[in-house]
């Protein structure tokens, strides 16, 4: 074998290895002619074939042989092709079975293996469509089935038309030969056939007519207007329908065949009555028939109602004559009225209301009734509400209703001194109500009565330390206040409060007056507590009301250590409020620091005191003898010792100086028999 042959049968291989091993297929046949099983077996290596029927072989090809048709049965009806194609001619209902092709190659085991499945069919003849009837003619709601007859030819296939068309639809149904109607309607009527089909053929039975009428049903009476009907202004159209075949409409009105007038008209084959215009003369009930040769129906009822003007509008409200507060009280307000279809509008001093948080508008028990809540009263509800109703056929309007109102004073009534040159002027005040409050101011034992506001005279010598009544009567509602009159007086606080602080903590200094007269505030600083010279503060750490101020120091440093005046003022008089602040920087508190100070002053002053009976004794044994230790100097002014303390105690380094020998020593002064010896030491603790 040359190489290109070898290549070759090894790419047949190749493909064979690569391929389905077995394939089915079937094949359809027309009895008395032919069909082909095609194959496509490689030819370029010559295989053995074999074709097998009933396991009998039929026809074959040996290698290098040439293909042939075994049997007698196949003489003339075979022909075996090269690439295993199989054809059999003038088939015969004999032929229907399994055809095996088997293709194996020289010196392998591989084989290609395909079967048919041949089925045989005869062309078929038309069949014939008849009705289960014994009429064409037939009447809706009856049962009716078709049959298509195939006269026993084999079929696949049963198709039914209506019209050309597949027949379809809920209430009909096909199954094989038959096609059912559950049950026949109108619209089934027309020309009916059915087609049979093979795998080879198909073939359409005769045309059956069927004429199907269907009784009068459902018949209903319609109008386009569901609502009110306005006489001299509608159009009023009554549509009449029904199910049925070859239907004729009749009219009626309250039972009696409607009457001949120009204003009825009759259009789309008498179902439609057009009514122009409505008139009182259509009052009453229309109806419809629908008649046909099978049955009569008549339609339901269709009322026309006939709307009517407005007339007799009242207002009323639940007002009994007494004032209505405003913000309080709620007013409900009822408008009536005759007529049709009446629609309600609510107009307050001409202008239109709309419901909202305040204003509720409903329907009352009668779509004739409006109701109008107003809730709660404000003051722009005086008046005069008018309702007014309309409906197609005109308006009207209702009586005009006024509300009494009253409503107090927005705030309580107010006590209030004012300069009046070298004098003071005193009053009440409680205005903005209405009706005006009837006002007293109570002075001294004296009263003066008014409305609204009341003022009295009064000298610097009458108000210092007297209170001011004033009570305010509104129709039975009261407001009362008094002032005490005199300089600011602080509520719960001492005129000097001692507070300590660390650096970087937080001071608050407050003073609360109590309730008198407005009080402006000034806030001093001082850096040293013994300090004449203070700083007015400036700062938005300072708030202030009419009865309180506070200053807030953030982030304490030694800087803000001292003396805090607070000022007061009012027009009578002023008052100062002291706050004493110590700040330390070692994490111990002015209170402990002033403890510390105090032990060690008070180690001193022992020293001190032991110091003065040696020098006492030494004195009294020789003035002149000289002594070698320290020598401490004491003063006795009146009531008070002061003592120097050595600068080692006390002395530290200020701020910005460490390290410079030039600096001065700090001392301080200890007064023994002063009770503010404990303010001295805190003051000594802030400093240092």
């Amino acid at each position: 074998m040359s190489a290109g042959m070898g290549l070759m049968v090894h790419s047949v291989l190749l493909l064979l290895t690569s391929g389905a091993v077995l394939a089915y297929k079937v094949e359809n046949g027309t009895f008395g002619k032919s069909v082909y099983f095609y194959e496509s077996v490689p030819t370029q290596v010559i295989p053995f074939i074999q074709w097998i029927f009933n396991d009998n072989t039929i026809a074959q090809i040996i290698p290098f042989g040439t293909p042939v048709c075994i049997g007698n049965q196949y003489t003339g009806r075979c022909n075996l092709y090269e690439n295993g194609t199989l054809r059999l001619n003038s088939l015969t209902l004999a032929d229907e079975g399994n055809y095996t092709m088997t293709a194996q190659y020289p010196n392998t085991t591989l084989i290609k293996r395909s079967i048919y499945e041949l089925r045989v069919y005869n062309v078929l003849n038309a069949p014939v469509l008849s009705s289960n009837s014994t009429s064409n003619n037939l009447i809706g709601g009856t049962y009716v089935s078709l049959h298509c007859n195939a006269n026993g030819q084999t079929v696949t296939t049963y198709t039914f038309y209506l019209n050309g068309k597949n027949c379809s639809g809920s209430h009909v149904t096909c199954q094989d030969a038959n096609l059912y109607f559950q049950p026949i309607t109108g619209i089934d009527s027309g020309r009916y056939t059915c087609t049979i089909q093979n795998p080879v053929s198909s073939s359409t039975s005769n045309t059956l007519h069927l004429n199907v009428s269907d009784p009068v049903s459902d018949v209903k009476l319609t109008s386009n207007i569901s609502g009110w009907v306005w006489p001299g202004i509608d159009v009023v159209s009554l549509t009449c329908s029904a199910r049925g075949t070859n239907i004729t409409y009749s009219w009626s009105l309250q039972g009696v065949p409607l009457p001949p007038d120009s204003r009825y008209h009759f259009t789309v084959n008498n179902t439609v009555l057009t009514i122009s215009n409505v008139t009182a003369n259509d009052t009453g009930n229309f109806t419809c028939t629908a008649t046909n040769w099978i049955n009569n129906q008549t339609s339901n009822e269709v009322n026309l109602t006939l709307g009517s003007k407005i007339s007799a509008v009242t207002l009323t409200g639940n007002i009994s004559g007494s004032y209505i507060w405003v913000g309080e009280d709620s007013v409900s307000l009822h408008c009536s009225a005759d007529g049709s279809n009446v629609t309600f509008f609510w107009t307050l001093n001409g202008a239109l209301i709309t419901p909202g948080s305040q204003y509720r508008i409903s329907e009352g028990d009668s779509p004739l009734l409006s109701n109008l809540l107003i809730s709660p009263v404000s003051k722009t509800d005086a008046g005069p509400f008018i309702c007014a109703a309309s409906n197609r056929l005109g308006s009207k309007t209702s009586n005009a209703l006024n509300l009494s109102l009253a409503w107090n004073p927005e705030e309580n009534i107010a006590c209030s001194v004012m300069p009046d040159g070298q004098d003071f002027k005193l009053g009440c005040s409680w205005s903005g109500g209405h009706p005006e409050a009837n006002v007293s101011l109570t002075f001294n034992g004296t009263t003066e009565n008014g409305t609204n506001n009341v003022t009295s005279p009064a000298s610097i010598g009458d108000v210092q330390g007297t209170d001011l009544t004033c009570l305010g009567d509104q129709l039975g509602r009261k407001s009362l206040c008094t002032l005490r009159i005199g300089p600011p007086e602080a509520l719960g606080h001492d005129n000097t409060t001692i507070t300590d602080t660390r650096v970087g903590g937080t001071v608050n200094l407050t003073v609360t007056l109590e309730l008198g007269l407005p009080a402006t505030f000034t806030w001093l600083h001082s850096l040293s507590s013994q300090s004449k010279e203070s700083i007015q503060i400036r700062e938005s750490s300072e708030s202030s009301t009419n009865f309180s101020s506070s200053y807030l120091i953030r982030d304490v440093t030694v800087n803000d250590a001292g003396k805090y005046e607070c000022i007061a003022k009012n027009i009578i008089g002023t008052q100062s409020f002291l706050f004493i602040v110590s700040v330390t920087e070692n994490g111990l508190t002015g209170g402990a620091i002033a403890g510390i100070v105090i032990g060690v002053l008070a180690g001193v002053t022992l020293i001190g005191i032991a110091v003065f009976f040696i020098v006492k004794k030494k004195t009294h044994i020789g003035r002149n003898k000289r002594v070698s230790e320290p020598e401490y100097h004491l003063e006795t002014p009146e009531n008070q010792t002061y003592v120097n303390v050595p600068e080692h105690i006390y002395e530290r380094t200020l701020p910005g100086t460490q390290g410079n020998t030039s600096q001065e020593s700090h001392y301080e002064q200890l007064a023994h028999n002063d009770k503010s010896i404990y303010s001295n030491m805190a003051n000594t603790a802030g400093k240092y």
